[in-house]
């Protein structure tokens, strides 16, 4: 896939996020070491180590910096991962912005998954299989079309009864021992 395709794909999930929740705001730019004490989060850098924003990576998608659907979503999906980790444990934590990260989170997922079926991008794909949660795609995605969407993807083996809630590690490793 051409970086441009990447980069419209990519920006289009972006965009779809931004229409999804209104406080998406809190998440569109990157936390200012200055501003942190007035607003209570003195510990953020303490607690975050790798801050990430949702300018930066539209910023890093026009400029051309990602090479793989992979990078973007480690990168959408550490955005939310902070948001939650930060409001469930930081001095200033906000349950409220713990549940729009969540949000996000979830939105932003069942949108890549979509993507990459769009795209014939197989979900055990060694890159990118670490990266989902699949008991909580499978709370969205009806169990059949999951089989079936493996079925289609050569994850699974049509012959093969799969217990839909395995994690796609555990489908891969089932799938590999019936193999032999």
């Amino acid at each position: 896939m051409s970086s441009t395709q990447l980069k419209i794909n990519c920006l289009e999930i972006l965009k779809g996020l931004k229409a999804h929740n209104k406080n998406v705001w809190v998440f569109s730019t990157p936390i200012d070491p200055s501003d942190r004490a007035p607003l209570g989060m003195n510990d953020y850098f303490d607690i975050i180590k790798k801050p990430m924003d949702l300018r930066t990576i539209q910023k890093n998608l026009e400029a051309g910096s990602y090479h793989s659907f992979h990078a973007f979503q480690s990168d959408v999906l550490l955005t939310f991962e902070n948001g939650m980790k930060y409001n469930e444990e930081g001095v200033y934590a906000d349950s409220r912005v713990y549940g729009w990260a969540k949000d996000l989170k979830e939105k932003f997922t069942i949108d890549f998954i979509n993507l990459m079926k769009k795209l014939g991008i197989f979900l055990c794909d060694q890159s990118i299989q670490s990266e989902f949660d699949l008991p909580f795609m499978l709370e969205k995605i009806e169990s059949e079309e999951f089989i079936q969407f493996a079925e289609q993807s050569h994850l699974v083996r049509p012959t093969v009864e799969v217990n839909p809630h395995l994690l796609a590690s555990d489908m891969y490793q089932k799938i590999l021992e019936e193999g032999k």
